[in-house]
């Protein structure tokens, strides 16, 4: 938790079959992280590619590091995209929403 809190860019670079949708990108979007990873599975339901974060190609370490650089020269985009990160995860992924939706679930 304090190494997301200290970080601006969270990369996942994942390609696994069973992976739907990680749990970390939501934990790294909460702590305002712009997002670098795969374009696989369900993740692109949650990052926004150049929106909150960057969807790249599997195995491709350059992609990552164009990504990264792309970052490190501009950090009033990382200042947006962390803001954008806070508010989704806050809006979409707080205790009484999921509470709500878990209730709706229940009585559907």
């Amino acid at each position: 938790r304090k190494m997301l809190w200290e970080s601006n860019v969270f990369v996942l670079p994942t390609f696994y079959q069973m992976e739907g949708l990680p749990i970390s990108i939501i934990e790294a979007m909460a702590t305002g992280n712009a997002i670098i990873t795969t374009n696989h599975a369900a993740i692109p339901d949650l990052v926004i590619d150049e929106e909150n974060g960057f969807l790249i190609k599997k195995r491709s370490s350059t992609h990552i590091l164009e990504k990264l650089l792309f970052l490190a020269k501009d950090f009033n985009k990382v200042k947006q995209i962390s803001t954008f990160n806070i508010t989704k995860a806050k809006n979409q992924f707080c205790a009484k929403k999921f509470s709500k939706r878990l209730l709706e679930i229940i009585r559907a």
